[in-house]
């Protein structure tokens, strides 16, 4: 009976020994190896990432504006004036709206005045006529474009009170191609974070991981403003900005946790 108690407690005591190993071997490892309390704390990297690339606007948008120098003399207008003005216009925004390539359509005319002195009261020494419309085409379209222009700018000769501006040109990016330059820049940006946390893992020699990725903004900018565009200097000179692809760019904020 002796021995077999002898033989418990030894076996008691192994199990113990056993229980009380593995206990300091789990605080060893959370207290020491897992650097949660011991040795180095987790080293938190806070830096920015930035990607480029490229389109070629497929579309273009102009503003053709109509004014008038003949009615900056007139301090009033006659009902008969003011009737050829509305029917002419009319005419003219109706070829417009049917070309399909614009928008707009009205008109102001404003009384501009000055102070007169010997009446010691504001004077009407003239009119100022505006009337501006928003255009947007393809390549494809810029022949019934500039067709356009010429007879919308022959009419308001003929009628005699205004005359059309010939606007610049601008190339601009499409909803279609934003989208498509932001999700491959958005892409880019997550691969290179992917890449920089490799270098700096292996660099400091410990295991990184990406905790966020903000990126700055929801679209794509170019980094230059779409410059390239052209000025006529008449309705028979018109032309299309130089074709070129636009740079966008997009940048982020990255976060990596290092132990």
């Amino acid at each position: 009976i002796k021995g077999l108690k002898m033989s418990f407690l030894k076996t008691c005591a192994s199990v113990i020994f056993g229980l009380v190993l593995f206990a300091c071997g789990m605080l060893f490892y959370v207290f020491v190896l897992d650097n949660k309390y011991f040795g180095n704390p987790p080293l938190q990297i806070n830096y920015t990432i930035s990607v480029n690339g490229s389109k070629t606007p497929t579309h273009y948008s102009a503003n053709p504006v109509f004014s008038s120098a003949s009615l900056l003399k007139m301090p009033t207008l006659t009902l008969q004036d003011k009737t050829i003005i509305a029917s002419g216009f009319k005419i003219i925004s109706q070829r417009f709206e049917q070309s399909k390539l614009c928008k707009g359509g009205s008109y102001s005319i404003t009384p501009l005045t000055k102070y007169d002195q010997e009446s010691q009261s504001n004077q009407v020494y003239g009119q100022n006529f505006h009337a501006e419309f928003s255009c947007e085409f393809d390549k494809a379209q810029f022949e019934e474009y500039e067709k356009l222009l010429n007879e919308t700018g022959a009419l308001a000769n003929e009628m005699g009170y205004f005359t059309l501006q010939i606007p610049k040109v601008r190339p601009i990016v499409k909803n279609e191609q934003q989208n498509e330059i932001d999700s491959e820049l958005k892409g880019a940006l997550i691969e290179q974070a992917k890449q920089s946390a490799e270098v700096y893992q292996k660099s400091l020699s410990k295991i990184c991981k990406i905790e966020r990725i903000d990126i700055n903004d929801s679209h794509a900018y170019p980094k230059v403003a779409l410059m390239r565009s052209v000025e006529t200097q008449s309705v028979d000179s018109s032309a299309l900005p130089i074709e070129s692809s636009e740079e966008f760019s997009l940048s982020a904020q990255v976060s990596l946790r290092c132990k």
